[in-house]
C-alpha cells in the first residue's frame, strides 16, 4: 500500500492490484487442506528464543522511538482519545464532549454533514468504551499510544507461545517489524487493541479454556467492525453444535455488555449517535484504499452499500462452507471478511488492512502444528524388552 501512493492521501490502482491478489491469496489459504504443515521446521530450544528475543527487544525499541519521533497532534484520532480520556478522568460523559477541528480548510471532506459547526466536532467519542479504559494508564503517563505497542507487543508474545516454528518466526518478525506497523502505531489508530483481543479468543479457544467467552466478549467490545465475526463464533467450537454455540454467544454478549453498558446508560442517546451513527454518515473519501474509489476515478458509480453487504454476508457463508471447525479457522475466516468488507467499502486505510494481516498471520501461526517430537529409540531397552520376550 505505501509503494503505491502517488502523492499525499492518494494511492494508484496498482496498489489496488495488491489488495485483490490478498483476496485471491486468502481464498486459497482458507480452502487449502490442513493435513499438511507449511515448513514444518523443528527449531532447537536455543536459537529461536534468541531470535524473538532480539526482534521484540527491536519491536519495543522501534516502537518507543517511533513515538517519540512523531507528534501525536496531526490527526483527529489522537485528539479523540485524548479529550475522550480527559474527560473521563474529570468525571465526565466521553460521548457528551466536542472536540476542535483540526481540519479547518476542508471539514466536508472528512466529516459528514452537520459534524461540523462554529470550529467544533459536536460528536464525543467515536468508539466503544474499551478502547477508552485500555488507554487511561497510558495517557496518564503522558502519551496514550504506549497502549498500542502495549498491546503490539503481548499479541507477539501470543503468536511466540502459540507454535515453535519458523512460521511463527517470520510472522512476529512482520507483526513487530513491518513499516506498516510503525504508521499504525504513530497514528493512534486502535487495531492493534482489536488484534490483541483476537489472539487472547484464539489462545484460548486452542487450549479449550474456561475464558474464552470473556476474551470473546472483549473481542466485540474492542470496536464495531468486529460483529462481523459473530456467525464465525463457530468455528471456535471443538465441534459445532447449535447448543454451543448459541450459549457461547450469550456469555460473550454478556461480557460485552457489562463493559459497555454502564456507558450506553450514562446517555443512551449521546452513546448511540457517536458510536453507530458517526460510523453511518461518514462521507465517501476519495483517498481511501478501495475499489470503490478505483470506480470513481474510472468514471463509474460509486459502490453501493447495499452491495458490500451482500457480498460480506456472501464471503461469511463461503467462509463457513468452505472450512471446518478449528480455532485457527476463525481468524484466517475474519481476515477475509475484513478484507472483503474494507477494500469495497466508502472508507479504507491502512490502520483497517493492518487488522487483517494481523489476523491472517495468527491464523497462519496458529494452522501450523508444532512438530512432533521425535523418539529416539533405546538400544538397551529394546534388547531388554527382546530377552523378555524370548524367556
Amino acid at each position: 500500500m505505501l509503494l503505491g501512493r502517488t502523492g499525499p492521501g492518494t494511492y494508484s490502482p496498482a496498489a489496488l492490484v495488491l489488495v485483490a491478489i490478498s483476496v485471491l491469496t486468502s481464498i486459497a489459504a482458507v480452502r487449502a487442506p490442513v493435513a499438511h504443515s507449511i515448513l514444518p521446521v523443528s527449531v532447537t530450544a536455543k536459537q529461536p528464543r534468541i531470535a524473538l528475543g532480539f526482534i521484540f527487544l527491536l519491536g519495543i525499541g522501534l516502537g518507543i522511538a517511533t513515538l517519540l519521533w512523531i507528534p501525536p497532534e496531526r490527526i483527529d484520532v489522537y485528539l479523540f482519545q485524548r479529550d475522550a480520556a480527559a474527560a473521563l478522568l474529570q468525571g465526565n460523559n466521553p460521548y457528551s464532549i466536542t472536540h476542535q477541528n483540526l481540519y479547518i480548510k476542508n471539514p466536508s471532506f472528512f466529516y459528514g454533514p452537520g459534524v461540523v459547526s462554529n470550529g467544533r466536532i459536536n460528536f464525543g467519542f467515536q468508539y466503544p468504551p474499551l478502547s477508552l479504559l485500555a488507554i487511561l494508564p497510558a495517557y496518564l503517563l503522558g502519551d496514550l499510544r504506549y497502549t498500542y505497542v502495549a498491546a503490539l507487543v503481548l499479541s507477539a508474545a501470543l503468536l511466540a507461545r502459540m507454535c515453535p516454528s519458523r512460521i511463527t518466526l517470520l510472522a512476529v518478525i512482520l507483526l513487530l517489524l513491518s513499516p506498516v506497523t510503525f504508521y499504525v502505531l504513530s497514528r493512534s489508530w486502535t487495531e492493534p487493541l482489536v488484534l490483541l483481543a483476537l489472539c487472547c479468543t484464539c489462545a484460548a479457544a486452542a487450549r479449550r479454556s474456561r475464558w474464552l467467552p470473556v476474551a470473546l466478549g472483549l473481542f466485540f467490545a474492542s470496536k464495531q467492525y468486529s460483529v462481523l465475526a459473530l456467525p464465525l463464533v463457530g468455528l471456535l467450537l471443538p465441534r459445532f453444535n447449535w447448543k454451543a454455540y448459541l450459549r457461547l454467544v450469550a456469555e460473550t454478549a454478556a461480557i460485552a455488555l457489562l463493559v459497555t453498558t454502564p456507558f450506553a446508560v450514562w446517555n443512551l442517546h449521546l452513546f448511540w449517535r457517536d458510536v453507530v451513527v458517526w460510523q453511518i454518515i461518514q462521507p465517501f473519501r476519495p483517498d481511501a484504499l478501495s475499489f470503490s474509489v478505483l470506480a470513481v476515478r474510472l468514471g463509474l458509480p460509486q459502490i453501493p452499500q447495499l452491495l458490500v453487504i451482500i457480498a460480506v454476508f456472501a464471503t461469511i457463508m463461503w467462509s463457513l462452507r468452505a472450512t471446518r471447525p478449528r480455532p485457527a479457522a476463525f481468524p484466517g475466516c475474519f481476515a477475509l471478511v475484513l478484507l472483503v468488507f474494507f477494500c469495497l467499502n466508502k472508507q479504507a486505510f491502512v490502520n483497517y488492512y493492518f487488522l487483517v494481516i494481523g489476523a491472517a498471520l495468527l491464523a497462519a501461526v496458529m494452522a501450523d502444528p508444532p512438530p512432533a517430537p521425535i523418539s529416539v529409540p533405546n538400544s538397551n531397552r529394546e534388547v531388554s524388552d527382546l530377552d523378555v520376550t524370548v524367556s
